[in-house]
């Protein structure tokens, strides 16, 4: 019961945010061109603020865990490579292939990660966790730009790739949040009161744009890719990792950590990304509102199976 009340306390309110997307839709008090055009806002301006925040927030006593660093970023790597082998195998449209991609090795570690933790182990101890997000967000957003830039251009243009990686708003965030941090830069109250409540609206108005521009016909479209994406993200890839993980001796916060970044659904955020980068937008959405509905069942089962075999007390 602990379990379910526990994820349902994160799930749900994900769950109503996209409702209420899809209701003010429905009722035309939010059109799907509005929408889109929310989304660009927040893509450039909510995310990145929310990311340079939580970052620059987080502290470094006590959290320099190189072993767990080090596994995280491989883990990663090998997601990424995994995924790109299945898309070019099934999709055969560069568009959606990219966004398939990103749905599948990109987990939405800070936005939903980083509450499970927390509701698992305490904010008091997971510090750790939070600091993880200075290595998760570059390494998912360089191979993100990586893969949209890749196959939207048919073509690797290492040249294009790095301009985009420069200037893409999440890297911005991450690195301002990271020297920041670094620097242990002290903002005026007024401007950090401002960021806060603008870096507050980016998960709300991200999850309200899903809803908004969510259609039911869409799923038909792409029933394999959807299918294999949404299984790979919320079913192989954490059952694949979470064991070797287990196998290699991570307990605790480690493996609450490690089972926010491999069991959560697709980052919201590899919506607006693929949708602002000329990549199949409608793919991308429609992967992250089906692997955040469907992540409540897949969490609560890992979260009860490491829980039961007592390599994590609740």
């Amino acid at each position: 019961m602990n379990c379910l009340l526990t994820t349902m306390k994160v799930v749900l309110p994900l769950f109503l945010m996209i409702g209420t997307g899809f209701v003010l839709k429905e009722k035309k008090l939010l059109s799907e061109e509005t929408a889109k055009q929310i989304n660009k806002i927040s893509f450039s301006t909510f995310i990145p603020l929310l990311v340079f925040n939580n970052i620059r927030n987080t502290r470094l006593e006590d959290v320099l865990n190189y072993r767990l660093f080090a596994f995280t970023v491989a883990s990663i790597l090998v997601m990424w490579g995994i995924s790109i082998v299945i898309g070019v195998l099934t999709e055969k449209s560069p568009e959606t292939r990219a966004s398939m991609i990103q749905g599948m090795f990109r987990s939405n570690y800070t936005l939903y990660g980083l509450p499970v933790i927390t509701l698992l182990v305490g904010s008091s101890n997971a510090g750790l966790s939070s600091f993880l997000i200075t290595i998760i967000i570059p390494s998912f957003n360089i191979l993100s730009i990586i893969t949209l830039e890749t196959f939207r251009n048919r073509e690797i243009k290492l040249v294009s790739i790095l301009i985009s990686f420069a200037k893409n708003p999440l890297m911005i965030g991450a690195f301002a949040g990271l020297a920041a941090l670094m620097l242990e830069l002290k903002i005026p109250e007024f401007l950090e009161v401002t960021i806060e409540e603008l870096a507050a609206l980016a998960v709300p108005l991200a999850l309200i744009v899903m809803g908004a521009t969510f259609k039911f016909s869409n799923l038909k479209a792409n029933r394999l890719q959807l299918a294999l994406t949404v299984i790979m993200r919320l079913v192989i890839f954490p059952a694949v990792f979470m064991s070797i993980a287990l196998l290699l001796g991570f307990r605790g916060i480690d493996i609450a950590t490690l089972l926010a970044v491999f069991a959560t659904p697709t980052a919201v955020v590899s919506y607006p990304m693929a949708q602002a980068m000329g990549c199949d937008g409608d793919f991308a959405r429609d992967v992250v509102v089906l692997t955040t509905v469907l992540s409540g069942f897949t969490v609560f089962a890992f979260v009860f199976m490491i829980q039961y075999f007592g390599f994590i007390s609740i």
